[in-house]
């Protein structure tokens, strides 16, 4: 008797491997999986520009890490006493708007370098409710907690989400024409207003993505919303704000990500490579014994393993 559905996602192409290289942008579930595509080495690039919620402001992050533009001097405002962007997370913050846009300027050209060598471009999206700053009337990534009259907020439509992926996905594909992408939703719940503006604002982002999947080469989709809300479902599986996945959740999610992305020989080699990181961060209470020395020659021997795959 079964008493869940559970979801096998199809398989990715192509496969990862040791060898390949992804770079993640979106919503803070990107951070969740990126994170630990970066501990096996996968993913040198996870949002560089910080978290990133609706697809307009992730497409601008995009032109405006690959040069195509320069960040608008309208949506620059103080945060607790840095200079931050609208457009942007505050993780990116500096003392003056010069300053700010060195950082950027850092941070673009490790993305632009990241992707050029990229085999997988992940883009992970949170919301269609998106944020324009009223002066400018331009959509922003980040409100800064400045007062609300400041802003208008709408429900990105369906064709709005599409365009600003297509948009996205011509951008970085002019400059690594062989990159695959894979789109996500993100099971994070938001609720600023309410679970029903939650529920659509996910439908239209469903939808959307499963437009451009069809209509896009090389564009595919991951079900990391429907492994939560559809395989899980349980709150016991989420955090204690009950919005975001709980680890146990989201190293479930990681787990069919591997089934689905991976070859069968780096899903073989997951566990080893794993001893070895936690061998790396191993803390020897008696460094001068026989059997410390032997197990150093044992992380030499699987340094040069993995380097060499």
């Amino acid at each position: 008797m079964q008493f869940r559905t559970e979801i096998t996602p199809a398989p990715l192409s192509p496969l990862l491997t040791f060898r390949s290289r992804a770079v993640l942008l979106g919503s803070c579930f990107t951070a969740a999986i990126g994170g630990r595509l970066q501990a096996l080495g996968m993913a040198p690039c996870v949002n560089p520009f910080g978290t990133i919620f609706n697809p307009l402001a992730l497409q601008q992050a995009i032109t405006l890490g690959l040069g195509a533009a320069r960040p608008d001097a309208r949506l620059f405002t103080q945060r607790q006493g840095q200079v931050v962007h609208h457009g942007f997370h505050s993780a990116l913050s500096a003392a003056t708007p010069e300053a700010w846009l060195a950082i950027f300027q850092e941070k673009a050209d490790f993305f632009r370098k990241s992707l050029q060598t990229a085999q997988w471009l992940v883009l992970t999206l949170g919301t269609a409710h998106t944020f324009f700053l009223s002066k400018a009337n331009v959509a922003v990534g980040n409100c800064h907690k400045r007062p609300a009259a400041d802003f208008r907020q709408a429900l990105l439509s369906v064709t709005e989400v599409t365009a600003a992926l297509t948009a996205a996905c011509g951008q970085v594909r002019a400059v690594n024409p062989g990159l695959s992408i894979l789109l996500t939703v993100s099971p994070v719940r938001h609720v600023g207003a309410s679970l029903e503006d939650n529920a659509v604002s996910k439908a239209t982002l469903r939808l959307a993505v499963q437009q451009a999947c069809q209509s896009l080469q090389g564009v595919q989709y991951f079900p990391a919303y429907e492994l939560l809300l559809d395989d899980l479902r349980d709150y016991r599986f989420y955090a204690d704000d009950l919005l975001h996945p709980s680890p146990m959740a989201e190293t479930y999610i990681f787990e069919k990500f591997v089934q689905a992305a991976f070859t069968t020989e780096a899903r073989q080699l997951l566990p080893r490579y794993q001893r070895y990181q936690r061998g790396l961060g191993h803390q020897p209470t008696h460094p001068d014994t026989a059997e410390h020395r032997a197990f150093l020659d044992f992380l030499e021997k699987e340094k040069a393993f993995f380097s060499d795959l």
